[in-house]
């Protein structure tokens, strides 16, 4: 009898429950907030506002990807 309706579903329930938040990937998460807060407060104060919203636009992207290699890695 399967508890879950597909084995795929199982493996991707598994791989959350098995992610383990450690003191190095919470540092790394804190470090990523606070860059990403600064250069987009700074970019929105120095520069015009249409390019600091492409360039803000790339850097939450980036720290977005970033913070989520390093909470998702094993």
């Amino acid at each position: 009898m399967q508890d879950l309706p597909s084995p795929v579903f199982k493996k991707i329930i598994n791989y959350f429950l098995d992610q383990e938040i450690t003191d190095q990937k919470f540092f790394h998460a804190i470090v990523v907030i606070f860059i990403w807060l600064f250069c987009t407060c700074s970019l929105f104060l120095i520069l015009p506002l249409a390019y600091a919203s492409i360039t803000g636009t790339i850097i939450s992207i980036s720290a977005f990807l970033y913070l989520t290699y390093f909470l998702h890695r094993k």
